[in-house]
């Protein structure tokens, strides 16, 4: 009888047991993906029908894509500076707010999930697409539906 009584406590033990392991591995929050590269960044689309262009100083391919934009209207280039943050030009501040508001909110978003592996310079965004790095002359006039 005494060995009865112990296999059903041991039974009752290891159901509670995994009663417990159950109910806590069910409240966890969602599961978000952890950005580890570049293609992993996913941008929340922009109100604008302006072409974002991200900077910076020094940069030998940012001056590039300036060169090859200078044909080109409805873009704006913001430069990121390490020190003060971003840097928004007089065609940034031009804009309807909803749009300001709309680039700022993504080009925050951005940054913060660049951090993990650090910033590519340019970005280009534009509605919901990001490309890191200097596109191609092609890529850039399919951007400008040129």
């Amino acid at each position: 009888m005494l060995e009865l009584s112990i296999s059903v406590l041991i039974i009752i033990l290891s159901l509670i047991a995994l009663y417990f392991l159950h109910t806590s591995f069910i409240n966890f929050s969602e599961y978000k993906r952890v950005v580890r590269k570049p293609d992993d960044i996913v941008i929340i689309p922009l109100k604008t029908e302006n072409v974002i262009v991200l900077s910076r100083e020094n940069c030998p391919y940012c001056t590039k894509i300036k060169d090859k934009l200078k044909d080109y209207k409805d873009y704006i280039i913001i430069n990121y500076n390490l020190n003060s943050g971003l840097e928004y030009g007089e065609d940034f501040t031009k804009l309807p707010q909803e749009e300001r508001e709309s680039i700022t909110t993504t080009l925050d978003k951005f940054i913060e999930d660049s951090k993990p592996f650090g910033m590519y310079f340019p970005t280009v965004l534009y509605g919901s697409e990001l490309i890191i790095g200097l596109p191609t002359d092609n890529y850039i006039n399919k951007i400008f539906k040129k």
